[in-house]
């Protein structure tokens, strides 16, 4: 199974997604791709930060029948082996001096309980 990344799933969102994206897409057997509640909770996020408006409740409709229609049986939630992963990978990579942004460590812990690969849309 491969998680998307948040990225990568926003850069679906768009009215005019990435073509390297959609032909990665198009590539995959989408029952092999999955999302995790953190993008999720990223995306509402994103979502509630927009102006009230048209593009605001395009995107938010096009969000949601992008989870309904593809990913509600994919959908892999934080549970406790992910929390108890997601503080090992913290604290290792605060002792090697790197930044630890906590929705890409769920995420990565997310992966590792569930054993699964990841897309990575951006550093």
């Amino acid at each position: 199974m491969i998680i998307l990344d948040t990225n990568v799933v926003s850069e679906l969102m768009k009215s005019a997604p990435s073509s390297q994206v959609l032909n990665w897409m198009r590539d995959q057997d989408q029952r092999d791709l999955a999302v995790t509640v953190i993008t999720l909770a990223e995306i509402y996020c994103g979502l509630g930060r927009l102006p009230e408006g048209r593009r605001r409740a395009n995107l938010h409709r096009r969000f949601e029948t992008f989870i309904d229609t593809g990913f509600q049986d994919r959908l892999l939630s934080f549970e406790p082996q992910a929390a108890v992963a997601y503080g090992k990978l913290c604290n290792t990579r605060l002792q090697q001096g790197l930044h630890a942004d906590a929705f890409d460590m769920m995420i990565v812990a997310i992966s590792q309980v569930y054993c699964c690969a990841m897309t990575k849309g951006r550093s």
